[in-house]
């Protein structure tokens, strides 16, 4: 088939962006003064804040790569043959589900507004929640029809963002405490 599609998040963008420029500045504030004192401490909470934005903001997306569909989460990435897709909605998240089990990716989501609307009607050439919608389940009804292969899906944890995550944090802790 091979289908090449990246969605990136339309969810905290800014957000994200936001508070990774008030980290940065934070940091150069802090090797302005010298890193006397706590100095040490307040640099390593900066890199978990920074690891944890990233998480929250910048890293979820949705790649299809050929047969296979890729949720990106923040501290997971899922793989879901496309031929095993039944159902993909947009709501508060992204849901697909595939082989009778629901998947989730906060890459896309609606606003209680839109969800509740009844005068909503799709549009997937104004909206990025309607456009993967209906391009991912588009997609899963070629894969079917083509009889790909399907299979189990698969989620893998995000060990380098977790172990950075986690490092960050028990070395501000172990700093903050010395």
């Amino acid at each position: 088939m091979g289908h090449q599609h990246d969605f990136g998040s339309d969810n905290g963008r800014f957000i994200g962006a936001f508070g990774l420029a008030l980290v940065a500045a934070v940091v150069v504030a802090l090797l302005a003064d010298g890193l006397a004192g706590r100095g040490p401490a307040v640099l390593a909470a900066c890199g978990a804040a920074a690891v944890g934005l990233w998480c929250l903001f910048l890293r979820p997306k949705v790649t299809i790569d050929g047969p296979a569909l890729r949720l990106r989460n923040s501290f997971s990435d899922t793989v879901i043959p496309l031929a095993e897709v039944t159902d993909v909605t947009v709501e508060l998240y992204l849901k697909v589900t595939a082989a009778g089990r629901l998947h989730r990716s906060n890459a896309f989501s609606r606003t209680r507004r839109e969800i509740n609307s009844a005068a909503r009607v799709p549009d997937p050439m104004k909206n990025m929640a309607d456009l993967v919608e209906v391009r991912v389940a588009h997609l899963a009804d070629e894969a079917r029809t083509a009889r790909e292969p399907g299979g189990a899906a698969v989620t893998t944890p995000a060990w380098p963002e977790i172990g950075v995550l986690v490092a960050c944090l028990v070395a501000s802790a172990v700093l903050f405490l010395v």
